[in-house]
C-alpha cells in the first residue's frame, strides 16, 4: 500500500492492521540510481508486524523537498500502532532519527548512523561532502525531531577508520534514550561481524521481541567472534598496526 509517492521520497506499507509496526529505511548506496524495489522483511512478517519501508531516490539523507509532506502523510498512519520500531543503517539511521517524531517511534536500532551529513556541523567527518549539493541544510536533524521517550541503541565500530564512534556519541547526546554501543571489528556497518557469522536473524529476533539491550548485543557479538577466521584476521591486523605505531 503506497502511503506517499513523491519525486524524491516514497513510503510503502506492508501487512497493515497488525498491532506493531516496524519501519525500515534506505541506506547509503553509492550506486543508487533512483528508487529501488520496496520489500517487506519475512522475519518481521512472521512475527505479526506491519512494515513500513521509507525510501529515497538519491543519497541525500532524505533532506529534500518531499520531507515535510512525507512527515504529514506518516503521522496518521503510525498513530494507531501500539509500538513502532525503526531500524536504520548509515544514512537510514539518520532518517530514523529525523522521522522519529512523525513515525511515533518508541524504539530504534541505529547501525553506524550519522548525526548529520554536513561536514560543517560535524567537523570530525568530511566523508559525505560529495553528496551535500543534493541536500537542504535547513532540514538537518535537531532535538525537536526526536520522538518523546525514544529508546534504543546506536551501534558503532570504534576501531573502524570511519567516524562512526563520534556520530554515535553525538546521537546519544541528542537522544538521551539511545545508548551508544561499541562493536569492535564489525566495520561499517558495525553489525558486519554478526552478519558474516550468520547471526543476523538472531539480531532481528531481539528487535522484534523487545530484547534489544546492550548486554544482549554484546553477547551476540561474542557468539559471532567464536571460531571466526574473519575476527581473528581483523584482530591480528589491529595488533600489527598498533605495534607499528609503537603502542
Amino acid at each position: 500500500m503506497a502511503i506517499f509517492a513523491g519525486a524524491h521520497l516514497r513510503a510503502t506499507l506492508f501487512g497493515p492492521g497488525q498491532a506493531r509496526l516496524a519501519v525500515f529505511f534506505d541506506h547509503l548506496d553509492r550506486q543508487r540510481s533512483g528508487f529501488s524495489g520496496a520489500a517487506a522483511s519475512r522475519s518481521f512478517g512472521r512475527r505479526a508486524f506491519s512494515q513500513l519501508v521509507v525510501q529515497t531516490a538519491r543519497n541525500d539523507w532524505y533532506l529534500n523537498a518531499d520531507l515535510a509532506p512525507l512527515m504529514r502523510a506518516l503521522e496518521p498512519v503510525c498513530a494507531g500502532y501500539e509500538g513502532v520500531t525503526g531500524i536504520g543503517f548509515s544514512m537510514g539511521g539518520f532518517a530514523a532519527l529525523k522521522l522519529s517524531r512523525a513515525l511515533r517511534l518508541s524504539r530504534v536500532l541505529l547501525v553506524s548512523a550519522q548525526v548529520t551529513p554536513f561536514a560543517d556541523r560535524a567537523p570530525f567527518d568530511g566523508r559525505y561532502r560529495r553528496f551535500a549539493g543534493g541536500m537542504l541544510p535547513a532540514l538537518d536533524l535537531t532535538g525537536a525531531d526526536i520522538a518523546p521517550g525514544l529508546q534504543g541503541l546506536a551501534l558503532f565500530d570504534p576501531l573502524n577508520r570511519s567516524k562512526d564512534r563520534d556520530h554515535a556519541r553525538a546521537i546519544a547526546a541528542l537522544a538521551p534514550g539511545v545508548r551508544a554501543v561499541a562493536l569492535p571489528f564489525g566495520g561499517h556497518p558495525a553489525t558486519g561481524l554478526i552478519r558474516r557469522a550468520g547471526l543476523w536473524g538472531h539480531l532481528q529476533r531481539m528487535v522484534a521481541e523487545d530484547r534489544l539491550q546492550p548486554a544482549a548485543i554484546l553477547g551476540l557479538r561474542h557468539r559471532a567472534r567464536e571460531g571466526s577466521l574473519d575476527y581473528a584476521r581483523r584482530l591480528a591486523d589491529a595488533l600489527e598496526a598498533r605495534r607499528g605505531r609503537g603502542g
